[in-house]
């Protein structure tokens, strides 16, 4: 499934991921998360119907992913993580746009909120959903444990997306 958004990055391919790709979507996660979950939660979990997970390849090895869980008309984005070389090309926006179009072609819901959290101090990511629309709602204080014992803060933001 190749998508038109991405402009940069046309030899980049994106396709649906599946339970066999955990252990390298898990590798990529622990690159930007302590709280990245294992390989076998995200094998697990690709096997229940209400979640997806969306990869980009780039000479058969993946560059990105999306993985998100959805109920209704709620969308929660789990992670979303690009190898640093293949950031600002637009591989992100362009996860998350097959995100949305997976999300209004299968649910024909219309709008629907999507929620995510992201630590305090990953200011990268902020601003990157800040780009896509979405707005900070929440937080969560001392949610994130992260190795050496420090503690920080998750912010939680929502969007409402309507299909146009």
């Amino acid at each position: 499934m190749s998508d038109p958004q991405n402009k940069y990055s046309k030899s980049i391919i994106y396709e649906t991921a599946t339970a066999n790709d955990a252990a390298e979507l898990s590798s990529l996660w622990k690159l930007y998360a302590d709280a990245a979950w294992s390989s076998h939660t995200i094998e697990e979990s690709l096997k229940i119907s209400r979640y997806t997970a969306f990869k980009a390849i780039f000479d058969s090895d993946i560059v990105g992913f999306i993985l998100f869980s959805s109920l209704y008309e709620d969308v929660e984005i789990q992670a979303i993580a690009v190898q640093k070389k293949y950031q600002n090309k637009g591989v992100g926006k362009a996860l998350y746009h097959l995100l949305l179009k997976y999300i209004f072609d299968e649910s024909k819901i219309n709008p629907i909120n999507i929620f995510l959290e992201v630590a305090k101090d990953n200011l990268v990511a902020q601003k990157f959903y800040k780009s896509l629309g979405f707005e900070r709602i929440h937080q969560r204080s001392n949610y994130y444990s992260r190795q050496g014992s420090t503690i920080e803060t998750a912010i939680i933001y929502k969007k409402i997306a309507t299909y146009s």
